[in-house]
């Protein structure tokens, strides 16, 4: 060990100085002159042994980051350095270019008594190796992971490689610190027992989510700090003694504590976390499709009976903060007395009866107003109602009789997410849709429907023809010189708005020999695939490209599009194949000699070559999506696509590409050529996923 050998050289060097000096006085001349000479060699010995002790810092490590091929990492040099606290290591790498970049952490601990630590990792998207004194120690992959090492006394070194496994963020938290056993609540109790004899004492309680100074007040009863820390965090606890802090009890792994003072440290698995001694009446939202969720609506009482239980007393001060640009707080920040034990319960009955009456809008946003149709609750004026169109009204379920906005729309569709839509929250969301249609002959139409996480229910002339929470689709049959009133009536119970009703003509199915007959030997054949449309509207416009050959487009996708193809005439289109997941949407194309058919059997495929990474195991999302949709193409073709489209940047890569913007309007048709060498590298590079 490097200890033992600092020891050693410094006693030799010890015994070269006295042995100098005594040639000094006995001796004059040539044999000093050796002993110096000796002394020098000696220290060049004891420079080359410890070479790393004075290139690299004790107790902390050296980041390297290196932007390069991972399995040649040791030919490069590293593009940063950086020096952080071998304690405690915790960062975010977002790297959204090079998906080939690995981290080193490189540093050494020193144990001048035999010591064990406890190494945390908690990593995202990644696989780090740990190395001790040169031998790999564990290799663990995009996982939390605790080790228990025991260190002899020593110098030893500590080595962490982090190799990034996905294109967008690494995430990656590292601590090292003092073994600490994890004991049951009930030895606790037994524990904080012998520790503190006194009946009256302070008994605090913090919630802490990063890196903080805790400042104790001062006090004359002795005190008690239960830390609940809800990741890996170093915290400074300062004046131990001015505050009588007799113990610390936390939760957690990867913490490190620094104390003032002594004072008794003591860890359990698991204790209560709160976010707020003081419930807000507002607090609570609708956490769909979970329902109403009121965070800190029983925090509190489970943390107070938690401590009755464990020690038989009421928390006596509080401290949170959640402000990462805080850095330092004041522990306690409330202090709790029977007076504050009133008005937090008091806060906590008003939530209970404000929860029971947002359930009940949650189940049924128009309760109050049972036996009203929808129509009346909203006001809606004869006079509003548009012809062959919709008057679209969005409302929040909390309020339906205050209309957020109001609209003209020809279909009923909308997808968003969060409040991105007239500051509806998504959870939230009420629709009403209502217009009047005539028709010149008998027609019949097809319903799509599709829906996510919420109900719907479509009413025509008082009627109800379907009120469920399933995607579906039926057919209606309206006569000519007719007036038909259409209502959807939508309530939404997800974090994201994804619907849409489709009325159209029933599209023709496909049969396996209709291309054929369409084929010529010059037929150029594309293909556009894309999980959704991203536009709130569902729609997609496809921009043909000038053909000299006819052409015949298939569309796959996994939600419902709206197509608008444009500049069919120019592509010299025959035809339309379309597919999707859920009901298919609908298709428009700017000519009216395109024949459109739907073929079930065509599959959803969004990328040339599948998305794969590398986290607890290796995954490669709808790996033979575009291969299956190619194999359905040339049973109906004959041929191989000449050209594929994508949302996605088209490529032979399996990382995650970019997307195109989202406000991107058009998709050009093809973007991507593919020939025969094409189809040699798609089937070269599907080998090396299997």
């Amino acid at each position: 060990m490097l200890v033992f050998d600092v020891v050693v050289y410094l006693l030799l060097f010890l015994m070269a100085m006295i042995v100098l000096v005594r040639f000094f006085v006995i001796y004059r001349g040539f044999i000093p002159l050796i002993s110096i000479a000796a002394l020098i060699v000696g220290l060049l010995i004891f420079k080359t042994s410890l070479p790393k002790i004075f290139e690299y810092p004790l107790n902390a490590f050296y980041i390297t980051y290196h932007n390069v091929d991972i399995y040649d990492y040791k030919k490069f040099a590293p593009k940063i350095d950086t020096k952080v606290d071998i304690d405690y290591f915790a960062k975010k790498f977002y790297n959204d270019k090079n998906k080939d970049f690995y981290i080193k952490m490189d540093g050494y601990f020193v144990a001048l008594l035999p010591v064990k630590k406890e190494i945390y990792i908690d990593n995202h998207w990644a696989r780090v190796e740990i190395y001790l004194d040169g031998k790999l120690l564990k290799s663990v992959k995009a996982m939390k992971k605790k080790l228990d090492i025991e260190f002899s006394s020593g110098v030893h070194h500590l080595e962490l490689y982090v190799y990034n496994s996905d294109v967008s963020v690494t995430m990656m938290h590292v601590g090292i610190s003092d073994y600490v056993p994890v004991i049951s609540d009930e030895n606790l109790t037994q524990e904080l027992r012998k520790i503190v004899k006194e009946e009256d004492y302070n008994l605090y309680f913090t919630t802490q989510y990063t890196d903080k100074t805790l400042n104790l007040k001062d006090s004359a009863k002795p005190s008690i700090l239960f830390i609940n820390s809800t990741g890996t965090a170093a915290y400074k606890i300062k004046n131990i003694k001015g505050s009588n802090t007799k113990a610390v009890v936390y939760s957690g792994i990867g913490t490190k504590f620094h104390f003032d003072g002594e004072v008794k440290l003591l860890r359990i698995e698991k204790m209560p976390s709160v976010h707020a001694v003081f419930p807000r009446v507002m607090e609570c939202v609708n956490q769909a499709p979970m329902g109403i969720h009121c965070p800190s609506f029983k925090e509190f009482t489970s943390l107070g009976e938690w401590m009755q239980k464990l020690l038989g007393k009421k928390i006596t001060g509080f401290t949170k903060s959640e402000d990462k640009r805080v850095g330092s707080v004041t522990v306690p920040e409330l202090q709790l007395d029977a007076k504050k034990y009133q008005e937090i319960n008091a806060t906590i009955e008003a939530i209970k009866v404000q929860k029971e009456e947002l359930t009940k809008r949650v189940a049924d946003p128009f309760y109050p107003y049972k036996g009203m149709r929808w129509f009346d609750v909203l006001h809606v004026n004869e006079a509003d109602v548009p012809s062959n169109a919709f008057q679209a009204y969005y409302m929040d379920k909390f309020d339906v009789s205050k209309v957020k906005y109001s609209e003209i729309v020809t279909k009923v569709s909308l997808d968003y997410s969060h409040n991105k839509f007239h500051g509806i929250p998504a959870d939230n969301f009420v629709g009403y849709w209502i217009g009047d249609f005539a028709f010149a002959r008998p027609l019949t139409y097809e319903f799509d429907v599709s829906i996510s996480w919420s109900k719907i229910k479509i009413i025509i002339n008082d009627e109800v023809v379907y009120d469920g929470d399933r995607s579906t689709s039926f057919t209606y049959k309206f006569a000519p010189g007719k007036r038909y009133r259409i209502e959807v009536e939508y309530i939404n119970n997800y974090g994201q708005v994804d619907m849409q009703v489709n009325m159209k003509k029933p599209v023709k199915q496909l049969e396996d020999e209709s291309l054929k007959q369409l084929m010529t030997k010059d037929t150029k054949v594309y293909l556009f695939g894309t999980y959704e449309s991203r536009r709130s509207d569902h729609g997609m416009d496809i921009v043909m490209q000038d053909s000299d050959a006819e052409t015949i487009l298939f569309l796959a996708s996994y939600e419902a599009i709206n197509y608008d193809i444009k500049n069919a005439k120019g592509a010299k289109l025959k035809a339309v194949i379309y597919n999707a997941y859920t009901p298919v949407g609908s298709i428009h194309v700017d000519a009216s000699d395109v024949k459109v058919f739907q073929d079930k059997k065509l599959r959803y495929a969004g990328r040339v070559m599948p998305f794969c990474y590398e986290g607890a195991f290796k995954y490669c999302e709808n790996k033979n999506a575009f291969t299956d949709a190619v194999s359905r193409i040339v049973t109906l073709t004959g041929k191989k696509p000449d050209g594929f489209s994508s949302i996605e940047e088209p490529s032979f890569e399996t990382n995650r590409l970019k997307r195109l913007d989202e406000k991107t309007t058009a998709v050009t048709v093809p973007q991507m050529l593919l020939d025969g060498d094409a189809y040699f590298k798609i089937q070269q590079k599907m080998k090396q996923l299997r």
